[in-house]
């Protein structure tokens, strides 16, 4: 029996999130009192299914970017950008093969900071989840970022500015698609760890391998590094644009750990090691291309409670993208993500048209 499913995610001032999976039918069994009933593609003493109850959920989520700048003369220099993005809020709900999952900006439960500017967010995310194979992709765009860490150059910058330093032309694009392999898929669930439409009943976890490859580059009207300290970094990171391409293998590691047959925690770390090309076009019109080894990492950890009817935590993760600063390069990148959920299992006492296919 294999399992798939479809995830599609766009950002804006909103969030939407759809996950779509399709189960085919397995020929049953047979026996001398007649048929059995099919193979489950999961071990029952790891793994519970609560694919037959509808599941409600509240959700508040969070993305944002992370920016550094490295000074290739002295790389303990770094300029530290971050998007002012705002939290989202909204319900979602799944049952069978389907899942839907709508938020958008609550004002006055999430204001944003206005001493950190203005960033303007979009982006699509697809997936497809099965139990032994694995693949995310998505597309984000950011437009506005300030700089986090003033204090750093400029230890009086905040007795004399309100507000962080603004630099609302500096935009990012970022593609990225990865796919892997679950070794211990019988006893492993991810969706256990993702979207509580199962339940990990005992510790488990799995080693992974897969590919990954991703388009990563920004754009802005000025050097990135800001005037009043250009004379600190190395010429060579006056960049305006740059782009690059990733292209790797991965190996990881995922474990979920159940505590008390109702909690869990957990915890995955997915390296990855390739090459990139990248290309700089600094202020002066220099053009900077190169290629070299690279690596990319990503790290996810989620917490909280996964009973049969009422199931809540927090779960975050993160992809990170660095220029080998040895090499010189500039630009470093980090995406996070954080989505707090509480939900509640309900079933039905009738047919839900299309979603409940008749056998």
């Amino acid at each position: 029996m294999k399992h798939l499913s479809v995830v599609l995610c766009g950002l804006a001032a909103s969030d939407a999130f759809v996950l779509l999976s399709a189960v085919p039918a397995c020929g049953q069994r047979k026996s001398p009192e007649g048929p059995l009933p099919p193979a489950l593609p999961f071990d029952t003493n790891y793994i519970a299914s609560h694919r037959n109850l509808l599941c409600v959920n509240l959700v508040n989520t969070l993305r944002d970017l992370d920016m550094t700048v490295t000074n290739p003369g002295n790389t303990a220099e770094q300029l530290v950008y971050r998007t002012n993005n705002f939290q989202n809020w909204g319900l979602g709900a799944s049952y069978k093969w389907l899942s839907v999952e709508l938020s958008t900006r609550v004002p006055f439960l999430s204001p944003r900071d206005k001493r950190k500017g203005t960033t303007r967010p979009f982006g699509l995310r697809f997936g497809v989840n099965g139990r032994k194979f694995w693949f995310n992709s998505f597309f984000q765009y950011y437009e506005g970022m300030y700089l986090n860490n003033p204090q750093g150059f400029d230890s009086q910058w905040f007795a004399t500015n309100r507000n962080y330093p603004l630099r609302p032309d500096i935009g990012n694009l970022t593609i990225y698609a990865t796919g892997n392999y679950a070794f211990n898929h019988r006893r492993f669930s991810q969706n256990a760890s993702l979207w509580q439409v199962e339940q990990q009943k005992r510790s488990a976890g799995t080693f992974i391998v897969g590919l990954s490859a991703g388009l990563y580059g920004i754009q802005a009207d000025s050097s990135v590094v800001p005037q009043r300290l250009q004379g600190r970094f190395a010429p060579s990171a006056n960049v305006i644009s740059s782009g690059t391409f990733y292209f790797g293998i991965n190996a990881g590691y995922l474990h979920t750990f159940v505590i008390k047959q109702r909690g869990f925690i957990h915890l995955g770390l997915i390296p990855s090691i390739g090459i990139q090309g990248r290309g700089y076009l600094l202020s002066d019109s220099t053009q900077v291309s190169q290629g070299e080894g690279a690596a990319t990492a990503e790290f996810r950890f989620s917490m909280g409670y996964n009973g049969r009817l009422y199931y809540g935590g927090l779960a975050a993760a993160s992809i990170a993208f660095a220029d080998n600063a040895s090499f010189g390069g500039v630009i470093g990148l980090t995406h996070s993500y954080v989505r707090l959920f509480f939900g509640r299992r309900f079933r039905l006492g009738f047919r839900v048209p299309i979603v409940d296919r008749r056998k």
